[in-house]
């Protein structure tokens, strides 16, 4: 099992395959065989430098039109490393650098990380998650309801835009 520094523990049958977005730059990797077990614990490089600004929300759920504005300190420590490129993927396309779609403005609406890479071996010594880059409110808003006449119920999100009337039979309170 992998103990995280910052809480949490990761359950794994091999250590093969894990990464910095699951592990983070600090744990402790617990093998236990019988009634034995072997304690470890790591830290990786990291840089403490990267902070995200703010985001630049989606104007649609299928527009293109938003980014994340990244804060480099270029004066923060980077614990056994060299602070290189900043890069941004879509958490789903580890592949895809997303930077130059970010610089002009053109991200989709999604999850992205946002990391910095070590100058010397290009190993993440640095990553944020942006979560959900869409001006789109229904993933996030729970709908409240005012109750109606007759049977119908109106359904509405905390900034009162109606969402649509439903016919549901009332129920006796006891």
């Amino acid at each position: 099992m992998i103990i995280k520094d910052l809480g949490g523990t990761i359950p794994v049958n091999s250590l093969f395959g894990l990464s910095v977005f699951q592990t983070g730059f600090n744990f402790s990797v617990v093998i236990n065989s019988g009634q034995c077990s072997e304690y470890k614990s790591y830290v990786l490089p990291q840089f403490k430098g990267l902070t995200i600004a703010g985001i630049e929300n989606t104007t649609c759920g299928t527009c293109a039109d938003g980014s994340i504005n990244v804060n480099i300190d270029n004066l923060a420590p980077c614990n056994s490393c060299v602070r290189g490129m900043v890069r941004i993927f879509n958490v789903n396309q580890l592949n895809i650098d997303l930077s130059a779609a970010n610089t002009a403005k053109m991200l989709p609406k999604g999850d992205y990380y946002v990391v910095v890479e070590d100058a010397n071996n290009g190993c993440y010594v640095a990553f944020e998650r942006v979560f959900n880059v869409n001006r789109e409110t229904e993933d996030v808003r729970k709908p409240w309801y005012i109750s109606l006449h007759q049977g119908y119920w109106l359904f509405a999100d905390d900034i009162v835009l109606i969402k649509h009337l439903q016919k549901m039979p009332f129920r006796k309170l006891s």
